[in-house]
Order: structure tokens, then sequence, then C-alpha cells
């Protein structure tokens, strides 16, 4: 992330800007930050012996939220709806696990989308 120190905030792109609130860390982890974004269905288990950075979590956040911003203005952009592989191949999310589980990187932001009622499922495709 480069920061213009000359021009102060307004210099920040939005992800810059939100990389930098990320930085800062919630009140819980010992940061500032009072609140975070955490997509209801996460899971609350997690192994003991896990050691999460601190920051992690928030950046994490972040990079979701961006992503569910691409998403839906895409989404928003093309009123007669898109697919899965819409929005896969025009935000460059394409991705696979050892060739298979292709693509569930958008496929679990639009899901999220969707059972928040953001988006509407209309058909098959």
């Amino acid at each position: 992330m480069h920061i213009n120190r000359g021009s102060g905030l307004a210099a920040l792109t939005p992800a810059a800007a939100l990389m930098a609130l990320a930085a800062c860390g919630t009140e819980a982890n010992g940061g500032t930050l009072t609140n975070l974004l955490v997509p209801s269905g996460r899971g609350s288990r997690s192994r003991t012996t896990m050691v999460l950075p601190s920051g992690a979590l928030e950046k994490a956040q972040v990079g979701l939220s961006l992503l569910r911003a691409a998403v839906l203005d895409t989404v928003h952009a093309n009123a007669q709806g898109l697919s899965n592989s819409d929005v896969t191949n025009s935000l460059g999310l394409q991705s696979d696990y050892r060739g298979g589980s292709i693509n569930y990187l958008a496929y679990s932001v639009l899901g999220i989308l969707l059972r928040e009622g953001t988006i509407v499922r209309t058909g098959k495709g």
C-alpha cells in the first residue's frame, strides 16, 4: 500500500483506506475499532492451537467487504441478471483446488449476498 503523506487521507484509494482501518484492529483484538463485519453463518469453532496473527481477521473481513461490493456493483449494473460464471470471469475471480472445486470464491460471495437477501436467484444458470 502506498500512502501519499502530503495529501492526507483524501489521497487514499477506497481499498487503501479500508486496509489502513483494518490495520488498527478491533477492540476485541487490542485495537481501536469498535465493530467488525462478519457474515452470519461464520463458524464459531476454531482450533485452540491455531494462531491468528493480529489484524488477520480484520484484513480478511476488509477483503470480503471489497469482494461483496464488487459483486454487488456488477450485479446491479446488469439488470438482466448474471450467472456465477459471469461474475467469476468478469471480476477475475477464477479459482480451483488441485483442479477441482472450481470458482467457489465467487460462488461463496454470491451465497452470502443471497442469504442476506441482498440479491435474489431468479432461475437456473
